[in-house]
């Protein structure tokens, strides 16, 4: 039997309510719920928070990401030629 297509996990971070709700098991609520409690340090942080059920997360949790947003880059300061 052959494997099925890779899906692209759903980063819960970023992603939108209507994306949310393309996942199984997820509706207006818990999509809400997620969003509201945007950003997740880790995608384990649904079900610490209680905001989905250890069922509902078992169910997801290879399906989902909780990517972090990448460190600013320090403003460097204007160089100077160093003629007077």
């Amino acid at each position: 039997m052959r494997p099925g297509p890779k899906v692209k996990p759903v980063d819960i971070n970023s992603a939108s309510r209507a994306e949310l709700m393309k996942l199984p098991g997820i509706g207006g609520d818990e999509a809400d719920r997620i969003i509201k409690g945007r950003p997740y340090p880790s995608k384990a942080k649904l079900l610490a928070s209680q905001i989905l059920s250890p069922e509902k997360y078992d169910g997801l949790k290879g399906r989902i990401v909780a990517r972090q947003p990448a460190p600013a880059k320090p403003k460097s300061a204007p160089r100077t030629s160093g003629k007077s």
